[in-house]
């Protein structure tokens, strides 16, 4: 966050729409219900896991940076996938969690080391359909509709305020996978996502006598890769090892007056931000 002398501009961002995606699964739902070439099929798996990430989050001014948090993210997730024959659909949600290392500098220049609290919620609904090219090989493709909830809350030190921040923003998504069967019972999957967010922002709730305030921020694309080894066991039970990355990219939001107990005393701008996080999830599902 950071605050500046009186100014103007605004940028606002291009939405994303996935229902464009949409209207093109439906059109093509009566050539995919046959795609595997058999009966109509019916299935369900559910699953929950344990995960970590490594959370790297960077904010630039002029090609500058300003601070830097970095540390390790504990979480949950859980989702469920649902298929009838060549359709697929899914819903996902994690949570993670945990206090960073945060270094920075004030408004004057003055190093400063604390800590930040990071707390992520992340859902996701998603729509496609799966295809076979070969016996060991499966094709899927999907597009959906997700939100996020980022709160960002650095603590304050004896000699600078701290800052809390929400992150929010609807996204559209479109992905694909491809799944290779070594065997009976172990498969491989390498999966790509690419998420747009629509209208983000940020609230600030400032630690001082500063008014809260909210900004636009400006849109940028998003990506998650993961390649993920499948083991089926017992009774419909499945084990699996998940590494993934997620990049995201904020823009700087617009110039917005910044005000004390009403009155106005400068601007301020969320700079433009890059977060990269590496992470793993070891989940345990149901398949009936």
């Amino acid at each position: 966050m950071s605050r500046s002398s009186p100014g103007c501009g605004r940028c606002r961002p291009h939405p994303f729409y996935p229902l464009g995606f949409v209207l093109v699964l439906v059109a093509c739902l009566p050539c995919t219900l046959h795609a595997d070439g058999g009966e109509v099929r019916e299935s369900v798996h559910a699953w929950l896991a344990a995960a970590a990430m490594d959370f790297d989050y960077k904010e630039y001014a002029h090609n500058a940076r300003l601070d830097h948090e970095d540390g390790t993210l504990y979480g949950l997730a859980g989702g469920v996938q649902a298929g009838w024959n060549a359709l697929l659909f899914e819903g996902e949600l994690s949570w993670f969690g945990n206090d960073v290392n945060y270094e920075g500098q004030t408004q004057g220049g003055t190093p400063v080391q604390t800590r930040t609290d990071e707390k992520i919620l992340d859902g996701q609904a998603r729509a496609g359909w799966r295809f076979r090219r070969q016996e060991k090989l499966q094709y899927q493709f999907y597009g959906g509709l997700g939100y996020r909830d980022w709160q960002r809350d650095i603590k304050s030190t004896p000699t600078a305020a701290g800052v809390r921040e929400t992150y929010t923003w609807w996204y559209g998504l479109l992905g694909g996978r491809g799944l290779y069967r070594a065997d009976h019972r172990t498969t491989w999957l390498a999966e790509v996502q690419f998420m747009r967010p629509y209208d983000p922002e940020i609230k600030v709730d400032f630690k001082d006598d500063l008014d809260d305030t909210r900004l636009d921020l400006g849109s940028e694309s998003g990506v998650r890769l993961s390649l993920a080894w499948q083991r089926d066991l017992e009774s419909g039970w499945r084990l699996e090892i998940v590494p993934f990355y997620t990049a995201w990219d904020i823009g700087r939001s617009e110039n917005r007056t910044l005000k004390q107990n009403g009155v106005v005393v400068g601007t301020v701008f969320e700079p433009r931000s890059e977060i990269r996080n590496y992470g793993i999830q070891a989940r345990l599902g149901l398949s009936f």
